[in-house]
């Protein structure tokens, strides 16, 4: 089962990881949720041979969607200020049901 983890990045800043979902393709399945289930807006999406990132915003809350193959998937806002802490958290979570269907599929 899939579950999300906060963390604290070197820079401060907080990131949430999708723990059990850490591969390539399941960046897809987190950004088509994002954006068909969630009503997130692609900002800017960049793959790269080892990273994919696709800025995203929903609800004025602008944050990152990031895989590299060392670490796996992880959502990461652009600030630490609380209520975009609280809304992007409350969004994985939301996210959560979602992922583990596609994983049960």
């Amino acid at each position: 089962m899939v579950r999300v983890v906060k963390h604290q990045a070197n820079n401060r800043l907080f990131d949430y990881e999708f723990v059990d979902f850490d591969y390539w393709e399941d960046f897809d399945v987190l950004s088509t949720i994002l954006i068909n289930h969630m009503g997130s807006n692609i900002k800017e999406r960049l793959d790269g041979i080892y990273s994919r990132f696709l800025k995203l915003e929903k609800e004025g809350h602008l944050f990152t969607l990031i895989y590299h193959e060392d670490t796996g998937n992880s959502i990461c806002p652009t600030s630490n200020e609380q209520t975009h802490l609280l809304f992007i958290e409350d969004l994985a979570n939301k996210m959560l049901p979602l992922i583990n269907e596609s994983v049960n599929n």
